[in-house]
């Protein structure tokens, strides 16, 4: 390879490789709605979360973001206030440390290798939690159903 051809090379490869550290990074994405359906984009600032994101749901008033159906795959998630984090369906597959207030699980699969925090209350009546992930109830836990 002549000298001058590297020249060429090596700006296209730093190039590609900013290009490739610039798309894996994580984005934080945010919960704009009141109570509604995670895959409703309208809802979400930028738009849907994707496995990168870090999503943060921080709106005021007692609310209720449900995951109903779907794969649904997010690095981490923050959630303040009175907002409670419901699965009713789906897969909702969390990679990073999260915090919840209050958690709802009524069906479908809680997932992934994070860790989950639940600082308030936990309801758990269907579903299944899988993965290598932990789930740290720090608050109550209501377990109805079989």
């Amino acid at each position: 390879m002549s000298p001058a051809s590297l020249y060429k090379i090596r700006p296209l490869a730093a190039a590609i490789g900013l290009l490739l550290a610039f798309q894996s990074q994580a984005v934080p994405v945010n919960w704009r709605g009141t109570t509604g359906f995670w895959d409703v984009s309208g809802n979400w600032n930028p738009g849907l979360p994707t496995s990168i994101d870090d999503v943060i749901i921080n709106v005021p008033g007692i609310q209720t973001v449900t995951v109903s159906s779907g794969s649904n795959e997010i690095n981490s998630i923050a959630v303040t206030g009175d907002t409670t984090l419901a699965v009713t369906g789906g897969t909702l597959s969390i990679n990073g440390t999260s915090n919840l207030v209050n958690y709802t699980q009524a069906g479908g699969n809680l997932t992934g290798a994070g860790s989950v925090n639940i600082g308030g209350l936990a309801n758990w009546s269907a579903g299944i939690q899988s993965g290598g992930g932990t789930t740290n109830i720090n608050g109550n836990l209501n377990i109805n159903g079989n």
